[in-house]
C-alpha cells in the first residue's frame, strides 16, 4: 500500500477556498459613512460594493419627457392664503392646471370665495 504524506498544503486549502462562498453587497456611496461601514462589513466577511447613484443608464432610460405639476391628473394639491393662514387640499381626476383655473374662476370654489369676500390672493 502507497501513502502520500500531507505536507499541510495542497487539496484540503484548495477545498476550503472553493467551499467558503464570498457575500457582496451594493450599497450607494456616502462620503464619510462608506469606508466605516465598509470595514464593519469586513469584520463579518462581507464585501461591501458601492454604486453609483446617477448612472449613465438611468439617465438614458426614461424615453418619455417628464410632465410638468400643472399636466398631472389625478393629483393631490395644496394651497395657502398668501395674507392669512388659510389652507386648501383639495384631490383632482382631471389636470391640475384645469383645476386651478376652476378655483380662480368658478363661485362655487371654497378658494375663490375666500379670494372674492377677503381680496386675498391664493398661491397655488
Amino acid at each position: 500500500m502507497l501513502t502520500i504524506p500531507n505536507t499541510g498544503s495542497g487539496l484540503k486549502e484548495s477545498e476550503e477556498t472553493v467551499n467558503k462562498k464570498r457575500i457582496y453587497a451594493a450599497v450607494p456611496y456616502i462620503k464619510g459613512a462608506s469606508q466605516r461601514l465598509q470595514r464593519s462589513f469586513k469584520s463579518h466577511d462581507v464585501t461591501l460594493v458601492h454604486k453609483p447613484f446617477n448612472s449613465l443608464r438611468s439617465q438614458l432610460v426614461f424615453i418619455k419627457d417628464k410632465r410638468g405639476n400643472l399636466k398631472k391628473s389625478g393629483t393631490v394639491y395644496h394651497t395657502h392664503c398668501e395674507q392669512c393662514d388659510k389652507e386648501y387640499v383639495g384631490e383632482t381626476s382631471c389636470l391640475l392646471e384645469t383645476r386651478v383655473k376652476e378655483h380662480l374662476s368658478r363661485n362655487s370654489s371654497a378658494v375663490h370665495e375666500h379670494c372674492q369676500f377677503t381680496g386675498h390672493s391664493v398661491g397655488f
